[in-house]
């Protein structure tokens, strides 16, 4: 029994008369393989519905390429008597997605179900911990090219983590590296000076002009150094660190970190406010004032003393 789509082609294949677009639409229709789709095309080589027709010649006749014939490897010559043997090359293992750089005692770990990098660093046993950090795989890379940004978040690393991963000179060398242009990393170096650590040796008149330095700028990126150095100026008038002693100064540097949200320099600027306030009505209880030398010899004219970091814009009464 010959099948349906068959006996259709062959029956289109005998008629003489040209066909309708009705009876081409129904033949296109009616195929339902290859064999119909070439008899359609021997019976109506100029057919009316070529779009509907090549649709069907894609479903049915897909085009196969012609497979490439390959001259087959010869094989290995086995050497000749006397002759060593050639070793064979050992099979080539794809090479794996080269590391970032990363900071000294660890390394980045690509995770094998979630192809992300994590951070690897030898404690003091030698043993390989994660290390949860914010550090970045391209941090390491972007600071030794000169980013800001990154030097500042390699000097957080090395400042954060515990000895021996933790290292203070990298931390301080990152953030010296970074003050020019970042007022967060010119106060750590601030500090680095104030505790004498980071390799430093204590120095509260460089420490002094730094925090000076942070006070003064407006250029802040993370908006809490500012306020920390106003309290840190408040301190050093206060005292009277690396330079001159202001009561007056200091009430204002803690005034200026109070408004910054500092709620610890509020507190002090009252305090040293009321300690201010009894000077001024109880002057006995000043500290004794030591009379000056006489001055011998011709009159010298001296250099203008520098301008002060302890501003008195305090109204007495």
């Amino acid at each position: 029994m010959i099948a349906p789509t068959v006996a259709l082609a062959v029956l289109m294949a005998q008629q003489s008369s040209p066909p309708s677009a009705r009876d081409e639409l129904i033949a296109i229709q009616g195929i339902r393989n290859c064999e119909g789709v070439r008899a359609f095309d021997r019976r109506y080589p100029q057919t009316r519905h070529a779009d509907q027709l090549r649709t069907y010649r894609v479903r049915y006749c897909p085009v196969v390429p012609p497979r490439i014939a390959q001259a087959p490897t010869p094989a290995p010559r086995p050497p000749a008597r006397g002759q060593p043997r050639t070793p064979a090359a050992p099979p080539q293992v794809p090479a794996a997605a080269a590391a970032p750089l990363a900071p000294e005692r660890c390394r980045w770990k690509v995770g094998t179900t979630t192809g992300r990098w994590t951070l690897e660093c030898r404690d003091a046993t030698e043993q390989w911990i994660r290390t949860p950090t914010g550090l970045r795989p391209t941090d390491v890379r972007n600071a030794l090219a000169g980013d800001m940004s990154a030097l500042r978040q390699l000097g957080v690393f090395y400042r954060d983590q515990t000895p021996p991963i933790g290292n203070p000179v990298l931390a301080r060398q990152n953030f010296q590296s970074c003050e020019s242009a970042n007022t967060d990393c010119a106060y750590e170096v601030a500090l680095y000076y104030h505790y004498g650590s980071g390799g430093l040796t204590r120095d509260f008149a460089e420490a002094r002009i730094r925090f000076h330095r942070v006070a003064q700028s407006e250029i802040s990126l993370s908006g809490g150094s500012q306020g920390a150095a106003f309290q840190a100026m408040g301190m050093y008038c206060e005292i009277g660190l690396g330079g001159a002693r202001g009561l007056d100064g200091a009430i204002v540097w803690y005034n200026r970190a109070a408004s910054a949200g500092d709620d610890v320099a509020a507190l002090l600027a009252s305090a040293q406010a009321s300690v201010a306030a009894r000077d001024r009505a109880e002057p006995e209880l000043r500290a004794p004032q030591t009379a000056r030398p006489k001055m011998e010899g011709p009159l010298r004219l001296l250099p203008p003393p520098p301008p002060t970091d302890c501003p008195v814009t305090v109204n007495r009464r």
